[in-house]
């Protein structure tokens, strides 16, 4: 009998461990996609929310390598369109 007891606590002790690590799985998941969505659906989000404000306009920086390609783009907010 004793021995049936012992197992009866071991398992419940592994049920519980599973089901612990089970959880704590469940909300790094929740945690990854509440971030994939924030990124994608944020203010500078590719599926950002119409009328969140101005639409942004961008420059490029004035700064070129060797290829005269521009690195770097940012918000202009005086910019005005031809």
């Amino acid at each position: 009998m004793h021995a049936t007891g012992l197992l009866c606590a071991a398992e419940r002790s592994r049920r519980a461990a599973a089901r612990a690590a089970e959880e704590e799985a469940a909300a790094a998941t929740a945690r990854a996609w509440r971030d994939v969505r924030r990124a994608l659906t944020g203010e500078r989000g590719l599926w950002a929310a119409p009328g969140g404000g101005p639409e942004p306009h961008w420059r490029l920086d004035s700064l070129e390598d060797p290829s005269r390609r521009h690195a770097l783009a940012y918000t202009s907010h005086m910019c005005t369109l031809i």
